[in-house]
């Protein structure tokens, strides 16, 4: 019961979404970031009771259209208990609102005793979605507090609510399969004993049920697991090391029901460090023996479990030496860009053959291992956009992307921020890549345009390049973009297009006008150029960084937080 209540605790310190309770308490909502369109999901409350006097607790939420309630979960660390919901009218509030009335002392919910009510909802082709809620603490049938944020559902203070946005994807036939874990279910991955200092592992994971235990990573030399990877009651992830006393970083993080996440575990075998990231977020941090190489590592996911079942999508191995973001900006992609790193090996689990067919590079065994159809966020690649001026017209060109999946593409133009239009068609060479390039005629009486490239792909589905903006009044020599990520910790990225040759000095400084640091300074020719910027003998802070060219100069502002 002790460690249920540790876990409560953490996650009051940890988890995306909080607000105050009257009272001097928190909650906690934690949700998904990838959500299919048809899919179901989990939203996560987590908060406690603040008031000895206080016998009910009303829960008003209000899901947008397209969002269907399944059910609505209370946890505590002694029962668990499906809540009633029913439909209520309220004036001049808006939508489906749903109410929910929890006796406080019935289901042991004493002052200072945390809980989480479990939110289950079903996707119905839904795109963008709102999800409101609001809690009334109440004694005697009289209001004496709120699960309290600084939103309102109206502009009376009869409840006060929060809201949280949700954003949805439509899934490709691009990902095609993943590995489906069924009771019984194993797949041992060990890689070759290569000599690297850094090792990425990543992969998507799709959940079924709670207390779901699925990854070890063991020492194939003595057979002990150094790190065991599960969920628990909560659906929260519990790594668990038989080093547990050098942990350096825990982070308790929700994972719901039926919907993709994105692992990534980090192992640094020059500093003994492993690191493991969800979604983009460090939950665990720890030490390993740094007398370990990649091939004394065994990754055995694992279905121990009589009921209970997962999935699996695309496992990567990668000899690392960028910084972690690198990992994120390539999550939803089958193939990984990097200047520096390698991947040793990949699996997209769309059946068996791979996995036999991999036996004969790195020691591999399976065991009941169906393939079934996959819907994580794994999607084509847009192709990159550039443009230079020639003469009167602007040559168009473009590369990347998964060209493997184009059937078209269509270069398309927007004069004076009007509706896009089409200017030519290309049919795709599906076996190799290569640039591409159209000219197109300068529009005198355009004082802006846009052009982007639409690849139309065999799955039927669309995907757009970045647009890329000319200015034909007064003409800019160069687009500055936002540096990224932003904040950043230590290294950032800027990006600047050259719209047409010239000299160029990109120089960092700091609030009080001083340089700090000369990133570039040269003759560079029209197109993107990206700029890479350290800052890790800097303190935290917001930095200034300037681009000035013989007749023109832009700044924009970073913020470098550590």
């Amino acid at each position: 019961m002790f460690k249920r209540l540790f876990i409560f605790l953490l996650l009051l310190i940890s988890n995306p979404v909080s607000a105050q309770l009257t009272g001097g308490n928190s909650y906690k909502l934690a949700y998904p970031e990838n959500i299919s369109t048809n899919s179901g999901f989990d939203i996560s409350l987590i908060a406690s009771n603040p008031f000895n006097n206080a016998d009910t607790l009303e829960i008003y939420f209000i899901p947008s259209e397209r969002i269907i309630l399944k059910s609505l979960i209370l946890r505590s660390v002694y029962n668990e208990t499906e809540i009633p919901c029913n439909q209520v009218i309220i004036s001049d509030i808006p939508g489906e609102i749903y109410k929910a009335e929890i006796a406080l002392q019935e289901n042991k919910l004493s002052p200072k005793t945390y809980f989480q009510l479990l939110f289950s909802f079903r996707a119905d082709n839904a795109k963008k979605a709102v999800f409101r809620f609001s809690g009334i603490f109440k004694s005697k049938g009289k209001k004496i507090g709120y699960i309290q944020s600084s939103d309102n559902l109206s502009s009376s203070d009869s409840l006060a609510s929060t809201s949280i946005p949700l954003e949805f994807y439509k899934s490709q036939k691009y990902a095609v399969n993943a590995a489906y874990f069924n009771p019984g279910s194993e797949l041992n991955i060990n890689l070759t004993d290569v000599d690297i200092n850094s090792l990425l592992a990543e992969f998507w994971i799709k959940l079924n049920n709670s207390n779901t235990d699925f990854l070890e990573i063991i020492n194939k030399e003595t057979n002990r697991t150094i790190f065991d990877v599960s969920t628990n009651t909560f659906q929260m992830v519990n790594i668990k090391s038989e080093n547990q006393y050098s942990e350096k970083f825990i982070n308790p993080f929700f994972l719901g029901r039926g919907t993709w996440y994105h692992f990534a575990v980090l192992i640094s075998f020059s500093k003994g460090d492993i690191s493991f990231y969800c979604d983009n977020t460090l939950i665990y941090k720890n030490r390993m023996s740094s007398f370990l190489k990649t091939g004394d590592l065994n990754w055995k996911f694992k279905n121990d479990s009589q009921d209970k079942s997962y999935m699996i999508d695309v496992f990567r191995a990668i000899a690392f030496n960028n910084d972690i973001t690198l990992s994120f900006l390539n999550k939803n992609y089958l193939n990984f860009i990097a200047d520096s790193s390698r991947v040793l090996y990949q699996f997209n689990f769309d059946n068996e053959n791979e996995l036999q067919l991999a036996k004969s590079r790195i020691e591999i065994s399976s065991n009941s291992i169906s393939f079934n159809k996959s819907d994580a966020p794994i999607f084509v690649r847009a192709p990159e956009l550039n443009i230079n001026l020639l003469g009167n017209a602007y040559e168009l060109k473009w590369s990347g992307g998964d060209y493997k999946q184009a059937q078209s593409y269509v270069l398309e133009k927007s004069v004076n921020n009007s509706d896009y239009i089409k200017v030519a068609v290309v049919q795709p060479d599906n076996f190799n890549e290569k640039n591409y390039s159209l000219l197109d005629e300068m529009d005198l009486n355009a004082d802006v345009l846009y052009y982007r490239v639409k690849q139309i792909n065999f799955d039927g589905s669309i995907i757009y390049s970045s647009q890329v903006k000319i200015g034909q009044g007064m003409t800019e020599p160069f687009i500055l973009e936002q540096n990224y990520p932003n904040p950043f910790n230590p290294r950032t990225s800027i990006v600047l297009n050259i719209l047409e040759d010239t000299d160029v000095e990109i120089t960092v400084y700091n609030l009080e006008g001083k340089e700090i640091s000369k990133i570039f300074k040269g003759f560079l020719t029209s197109g993107i150029h990206k700029f890479s910027f350290d800052a890790s003998e800097l303190p935290s802070g917001i930095y200034l960084y300037k681009v000035t060219t013989p007749n023109y100069s832009d700044t924009k502002k970073m913020i470098l937080t550590k």
